[in-house]
């Protein structure tokens, strides 16, 4: 009888602890796992045995700490249960609601300071969990026994439905069934070599800060030309080494699925590679060589399956950060973690696979334990991604692995220098230095919006001092550089690094959200987005200078030959006007946002003859802009927009042929724009702006 009562009373605490695990044991760590499913080469089902066996261990743990209570601390066991149920419903409001927007764990620091208000209302809501279950407890058990145990049993049966849903609607879009192996790493040819090694995050100014002004690499840059100018297109890793690989950059109106599969799917690089005789090797991470010709790719193997090496160390990661996510917000910073760290707890079920991992120190060992064997066989182009200066930072300039209190930025930064510096000369050292050409390359830069990579690149049969570069060149032309290298005709991929010149281009650059609202938070675009386009002005490195880019808004308009819009927000047909204008109801015009303003006429009433477009002005900056029309995307003519004219109005003619359907896009270019800032330095405005567009009026030619 005794032994039923402690039984029936060891229950009463049953539900709560469904609560407990339902929430921090399996809805979180599942949540978190299918949130991200594509983060993690393993499959959903590796992580259930995990999620299982932490599950009993806790709940165990809690019945044990029950029974401790039964025996000796009868009085307070029903606080010990309501206590369970605050902690779990401190856990679901915490990790539902009050969370702020962290982005990706990638091992960057986190700035605490910025969530105080958020720590806050952590802190509040917690301590209202934790204190108002027990003052009703005092007031009234019996009621307060009903509401825990049937609250527990709702809340817990609500997350395993949401979980059932999320789990039968998820699926990777990322392909896993292969590995970037080892395979021949350091076997290159004494023939003909492209060596690109890719120094994860190395910003163009810390490479002239860290390398370029210390004396003692003085000479290891020989023969290379550095282009300090540029900017990479795409940024995080993500978006960076694919746009490398294939010259395409990331299009917003598309999921980064649809993209790596297009890019990589139109590019012809491997295979002009392989017809070249070149053997063509990788090593990266599998998940940035999603949708590749694998079949073109020599280090790679398919058919592979990934499995959990160590359940201890996953177990330790995934419930970290669950509780990154589950805890106060005062305690996050004790949970912090970088993702990148699960990979060291997954490898390949096949023993005789060797996986290469992003990883310097054991990069550096591999190589000093191997060198760098020559071969007279294939040429060879081998892609090496090194972790760089990605933080956090846990290298020292010996290429050691450390803790991250006896390193820093700039002491990783020369650690991985030193393995690229060490690469090069042993390949001086056996005589294939000068049959190669050498890329060195950060995936994106590292600070601001992550816009200005450093680019070095040695040519094959090169011999010069080291030199700068300061054209406006991008990852495009690092693409085309690849395959300058190794083709004589290689205009499929446009202009190389070197075909530049110091003409003014239009460079987009787009970047995750969480590096746009740090200098746009008021964006709507960047607000709305997970990924924003940046134009990037002349100088890569000018912060100020950059600008959002409407990848998506365009102005269409429904336009009868003849009818004059007048630019004003008073006119029903200005709704039409999407972006590139700063929108005004007064009769001076809207003033033009950037260089650029490119507006669609759908034509009615037209009949198949010459065009005559016409446009009127105001408010010409810095008092005089030249101005050029592009039809259909053809340069058509140029003009001078000038604040001393009388009559500021202008007009071209267009061919008929480029309104064959009755559609035409016109597209006027202001080359000199420029920033109120720049032109007087009591001005606030910071946009770059060029004229006010009065009117805009098209005609058949008479």
């Amino acid at each position: 009888m005794i032994k039923t009562k402690f039984i029936n009373k060891l229950l009463d605490i049953f539900p709560q602890c469904c609560f407990f695990i339902v929430t921090f044991c399996v809805f979180m760590p599942c949540s978190l796992f299918l949130g991200n499913i594509d983060e993690f080469p393993i499959e959903f089902n590796k992580i259930i045995p995990v999620i299982c066996l932490v599950s009993l261990l806790i709940f165990l743990s809690l019945v044990v700490i029950g029974m401790f209570f039964l025996r000796f601390c009868r009085k307070i066991y029903l606080n010990y249960a309501v206590f369970i149920f605050s902690c779990a419903l401190g856990f679901y409001f915490q990790g539902n609601f009050l969370n702020p927007h962290f982005g990706e764990l990638n091992g960057n620091a986190i700035d605490w300071s910025e969530y105080r208000v958020n720590g806050i209302i952590s802190t509040v809501v917690w301590i209202l969990c934790l204190i108002l279950p027990q003052i009703f407890v005092f007031f009234n058990k019996v009621i307060t026994i009903v509401v825990t145990k049937w609250g527990s049993y709702f809340a817990a049966a609500v997350q395993i439905a949401t979980l059932i849903i999320l789990a039968a609607t998820t699926s990777k879009t990322v392909e896993n069934d292969f590995v970037v192996t080892k395979n021949d790493q350091f076997q290159l040819s004494e023939n003909n070599n492209i060596i690109v090694f890719i120094v994860d995050t190395l910003d163009a100014a810390w490479f002239d800060d860290v390398i370029l002004e210390n004396k003692a690499y003085d000479g290891n840059l020989e023969d290379f030309t550095y282009f300090d100018n540029a900017v990479s297109g795409g940024a995080p890793t993500v978006l960076g080494i694919p746009l490398i690989l294939t010259g395409k950059a990331y299009d917003t109106m598309v999921t980064l699925d649809e993209y790596y599969k297009n890019a990589y799917g139109n590019s012809n690089l491997f295979r002009d590679l392989q017809r070249n005789n070149f053997d063509v090797r990788l090593y990266t991470s599998y998940s940035y060589l999603n949708g590749i010709d694998k079949e073109n790719i020599n280090n790679i193997e398919e058919g592979q399956e990934y499995k959990i090496t160590s359940y201890k160390g996953f177990s330790e990661y995934l419930y970290k950060l669950v509780s990154f996510y589950a805890m106060p917000q005062m305690l996050k910073q004790y949970f912090w973690i970088y993702s990148d760290d699960f990979s060291d707890f997954i490898s390949i079920t096949e023993k005789d696979v060797e996986m290469y991992n992003v990883d310097d120190p054991q990069f550096y060992m591999d190589f000093m334990n191997s060198g760098i064997e020559k071969e007279n066989g294939r040429n060879v182009f081998a892609m090496y991604h090194l972790r760089g200066v990605h933080a956090p930072y846990t290298m020292n300039e010996k290429c050691e692995f450390v803790d991250t209190t006896e390193t820093s930025r700039d002491q990783q930064l020369k650690g991985s220098m030193k393995i690229v510096f060490e690469f090069i000369s042993k390949m001086k050292e056996i005589g294939i230095y000068d049959n190669s050409t050498i890329i060195i390359a950060a995936d994106h830069g590292g600070i601001q919006l992550y816009q200005n990579p450093a680019v070095l690149i040695k040519q094959r049969g090169v011999s010069q001092e080291f030199c700068k570069n300061s054209n406006p060149v991008t990852f495009e032309n690092l693409y085309a550089s690849i395959a300058s290298s190794f083709l004589e005709n290689y205009s499929q991929y446009g202009k190389d690094l070197f075909d530049v010149n110091s003409e003014k281009v239009q460079r987009l650059h787009t970047a995750s959200h969480i590096l746009g609202e740090a200098y746009f938070p008021d964006n709507e675009i960047v607000e709305a987005n997970n990924y924003a386009r940046f134009l990037i002005p002349d100088d890569a490195k000018d912060i100020d200078g950059v600008e959002v880019y409407d990848s998506g808004a365009k102005n269409i308009i429904a336009y009868k030959m003849g009818e004059v819009l007048r630019c004003t927000t008073e006119e029903a047909w200005f709704e039409q006007i999407k972006t590139g204008m700063v929108k005004d109801a007064s009769d001076a015009g809207c003033r033009i946002l950037g260089n650029s303003f490119e507006v669609t006429f759908e034509l009615s009433d037209y009949h198949n003859k010459d065009l005559v477009f016409h446009f009127e002005y105001e408010n010409v900056y810095n008092n005089s802009q030249n101005v050029e029309l592009y039809v259909n995307e053809d340069l058509i003519d140029n003009g001078i927009c000038s604040q001393a004219n009388t009559d500021k109005s202008m007009s071209f003619e267009i061919p008929k042929e480029y309104a064959d359907n009755h559609k035409i896009d016109i597209r006027l270019e202001f080359p000199g724009a420029v920033r109120p800032s720049d032109l007087n330095s009591e001005s606030a405005d910071h946009r770059k702006l060029s004229i006010n567009l009065v009117s805009m009026e098209l005609s058949e030619k008479k």
